[in-house]
């Protein structure tokens, strides 16, 4: 019954959790429902000064954690995971006493969307720091050779995301192949392929993914370290992908972060809307505030994607405002010193 109380549960988090009066009555319950007493042995055993999690209880084990610390009297704070959690995730299942968020927008999603009443503090996202380090070191040339592209070609990043929001983006890359495979000089092609369909339901695609190398096209399985955490990659994969950004003449996603990592490389960005069940996705909360800069090409056909890619390709700059606007907006004012600031805040929280 533990899946069917968890799933029934998120369904009347994200329905119920919309209507202030009734939101109250229905996080009452859910916690007295999942109380998180699992936790209590730990947190009365280590008697930590702080209680530190990714989310504010969108992950059930994350609600559990964080009612055990409440219940127990221990100071607790959520360090935000993703730019989308506070607007896609339902309501906060159990409210932290702090919140680290990555800019003023993440704020002010807590105060309209969550009522959260406790202090919040900028802190940026550490996992983009590597952008502003990587910034002005090495030329879009030196990128190329260094990751082994020839440096007289075009390189074009195609990030794949989870295949069970875009299913058929296995079909798209193959049509984007071919179609690149016609110019007369074909780019350099470079597929990623997400991280969570290393391992796990969609697994088997890597074989079909693999089947597309070439000459023009090189496939990137990531490193994922961990078959039960799906997106434990090493550090360098982190650097790695920054060069990929810095190096990328266009990058080409359906629609992801990785919008983001390309802003901060200020990397022209294509996604895709060839698939109109999945066009709803651009109209999503967090995904507005990219369109609202035109800081991306959305493209609807695949003679839309050609030919934003080839703009892009003779146009570097166009859109550079918005991508500009997109880094300042969602990263805030402490990109490349996110990680330390964050570190700091911690340690005052969990000394007071």
């Amino acid at each position: 019954h533990y899946p069917f109380r968890y799933y029934t549960t998120r369904a009347g988090n994200l329905v119920l959790g919309r209507v202030p009066y009734l939101r109250k009555s229905y996080l009452h319950a859910e916690s007295k429902l999942f109380p998180g007493k699992k936790f209590d042995q730990i947190l009365e055993t280590h008697k930590p000064n702080l209680v530190v999690s990714g989310t504010p209880g969108f992950n059930l084990l994350d609600a559990h954690l964080l009612r055990s610390a409440k219940r127990l009297n221990i100071p607790s704070t959520t360090v935000m995971l993703s730019w989308d959690n506070l607007t896609s995730k339902g309501y906060m299942s159990a409210q932290p006493d702090s919140l680290l968020t990555w800019s003023q927008l993440m704020m002010g999603e807590a105060r309209h969307y969550h009522d959260f009443k406790g202090p919040i503090f900028e802190a940026g996202a550490a996992q983009f720091d590597v952008y502003k380090h990587h910034q002005g070191q090495q030329s879009k040339t030196d990128f190329k050779t260094k990751l082994g592209v020839p440096k007289e070609r075009p390189l074009i990043v195609f990030g794949t995301i989870n295949a069970s929001i875009y299913p058929k983006q296995l079909e798209a890359l193959r049509t984007y192949i071919e179609t690149l495979g016609r110019w007369k000089t074909p780019p350099y092609l470079w597929a990623r392929l997400h991280p969570q369909s290393v391992y796990g339901p969609f697994e088997h695609l890597k074989e079909e993914y693999l089947k597309l190398n070439s000459e023009h096209v090189f496939v990137e399985i990531p490193k994922v370290r961990s078959k039960s955490l799906l997106w434990d990659l090493p550090r360098k994969d982190m650097e790695h992908l920054a060069d990929l950004m810095f190096a990328a003449d266009v990058m080409v996603t359906p629609q992801s972060t990785l919008t983001i990592d390309a802003a901060c490389a200020n990397t022209p960005i294509i996604n895709l809307g060839i698939e109109p069940s999945f066009r709803k996705v651009f109209k999503y909360t967090h995904y507005q505030n990219i369109t609202k800069h035109h800081a991306v090409w959305i493209a609807d056909s695949y003679a839309e994607l050609e030919k934003a890619t080839r703009t892009y390709i003779d146009s570097p700059n166009r859109h550079q405002e918005g991508r500009n606007a997109v880094v300042e907006e969602q990263l805030g004012q402490y990109l490349g010193q996110a990680a330390k600031r964050s570190a700091d805040l911690l340690c005052q929280l969990a000394n007071d």
